[in-house]
């Protein structure tokens, strides 16, 4: 039926494949996302199953599933609030988003987010990460990718667009934020996505927290593994101008760091200096053009 036959279930925003079934993770305001599954055999309509409901049981905190992947035997699942993590429509937010993992015995653990009870007992972050893996600008657990045995986790990021708030929004915490380290600080070291990987879904290690040092890189849009590497497609609307506040008032100046990017990450060459994290990026002004090895 109509969202699984749940009013609330106004979208189903994510599909994937796993252990023979089709899963599909619906966007719920009112009790938060819900996950269902199909083998897609035999006579229609299909049998589906719910694996999932209440957010996993957060509630609406865990307003949508935004990203799907299996990895090593279970499919991996992050949670969003829609329009940037917080919903101005059904006023659910700002908050940070969770990442759970399903077992094909629909058995599931919390990876990333708030420890609480369940009707299948006290869940707590294996990993030890709060949500947002301890950012509470991040909205969303954008998209995730494998590769090379890792498994790649991309945020949105919220902080580059905290100047354009008036006033800056709830919670409180973002408000003491602002007000104690500054919305440019915030917007310097906060502001970009983060790009997370994992050999075991349970030990996190950042790739980046600063969208490849680009503040208006706010979120990793696209993920894809392939032969030459790991493919990271930037969200990045900050351009060709950016608005910018003066003491004489808003003005648009150019923007050489706004527009979509796109990184790879690829093995280290043999026989190279590079102390870096074997990345290469490709700057997309019109002033550079050229390849920078990080």
């Amino acid at each position: 039926e109509p969202g699984f036959g749940n009013p609330d279930n106004l979208t189903i925003f994510e599909m994937e494949t796993f252990n023979g079934f089709l899963f599909a993770g619906t966007g719920n305001p009112v009790t938060g996302y819900e996950i269902w599954k199909t083998r897609a055999e035999g006579p229609v309509p299909y049998q589906w199953t719910k694996v999932i409901e209440r957010g996993a049981y957060r509630g609406p905190l865990n307003e949508g599933v935004v990203s799907m992947c299996e990895f090593r035997g279970a499919l991996y699942v992050g949670s969003g609030i829609q329009n940037g993590g917080y919903d101005r429509v059904y006023n659910i937010g700002p908050a940070a988003p969770e990442l759970i993992r399903i077992y094909p015995d629909d058995t599931w653990e919390l990876l990333i987010g708030t420890p609480r009870d369940t009707p299948q007992g006290f869940r707590a972050p294996l990993s030890g990460l709060g949500p947002g893996a301890g950012n509470g600008f991040n909205g969303y657990f954008w998209r995730m990718a494998q590769y090379d045995g890792w498994l790649y986790l991309g945020t949105y990021n919220w902080a580059s667009l905290l100047p354009y708030y008036r006033p800056v929004p709830s919670p409180s915490w973002a408000e003491r934020y602002g007000r104690w380290i500054g919305i440019d600080n915030i917007v310097r070291f906060e502001g970009g996505f983060d790009l997370w990987r994992s050999r075991d879904g349970v030990s996190w290690v950042p790739v980046t927290t600063t969208g490849f040092d680009n503040p208006y890189n706010f979120g990793a849009r696209t993920l894809v593994g392939g032969t030459p590497g790991l493919f990271v497609g930037t969200a990045n609307p900050f351009g060709p101008e950016v608005a910018l506040r003066t003491p004489l008032g808003w003005t648009y100046i150019p923007n050489p760091r706004g527009g979509a990017e796109l990184w790879l990450g690829a093995p280290r060459r043999p026989n190279t200096t590079d102390q870096g994290n074997g990345w290469l990026g490709r700057c997309r002004c019109a002033v550079c053009r050229e390849s920078v090895e990080r």
